[in-house]
């Protein structure tokens, strides 16, 4: 779902045509970041306690690394767009961005069908020890506390701006 959220929102970017719509189109594009904090859950209860820090450090690495890699391709395919196919300025970057949401659109079923939540299977609540799923009102009643909105707003100042 975050990342079929993204090839949404980094598609609705290529209409941005002031300031202010760039930093609306960066707020949303950067929920793709969370992406990396289910990828760390996931990776705690993929692995053995003897593993888990290493495969965590490890995705979190290839994490770092795609955002370098980020830096480099995109400014190759707006240079493509720019200088191979001929467009201006302003459709070379709006065609640069289909790249990434291409890449999404890829992963999507990918990673649905090719994947599993658990070793055992799907996920159950129960593998935390816990007996019910979480509602509405438990995230209402987590998003009430400052410190967790502190932490919220932390967080997208450091990925968000990444």
């Amino acid at each position: 779902a975050l990342l079929a959220w993204g090839a949404i929102a980094v598609s609705a970017s290529v209409a941005v045509t002031s300031g202010t719509g760039l930093v609306i189109a960066r707020f949303f594009v950067s929920c793709l970041g969370s992406t990396f904090v289910v990828n760390q859950f996931w990776n705690s209860i993929m692995f053995n306690k003897s593993v888990v820090g290493t495969a965590n450090a490890t995705a979190g690495g290839w994490g770092n690394l795609g955002g370098g890699l980020t830096q480099t391709i995109m400014p190759l395919a707006f240079r493509f767009w720019k200088d191979g196919v001929g467009l201006d300025l302003g459709r070379a970057w709006r065609a640069a961005m289909f790249l990434p949401v291409a890449l999404y659109l890829m992963l999507i079923p990918w990673i649905y069908y090719g994947t599993q939540d658990t070793i055992t299977g799907q996920f159950d609540i129960a593998i935390l020890g816990k007996t019910k799923k979480a509602n509405l009102m438990t995230y209402i009643k987590c998003c009430s506390d400052f410190r967790v909105f502190l932490m919220i707003f932390q967080y997208s100042a450091c990925f968000g701006c990444e």
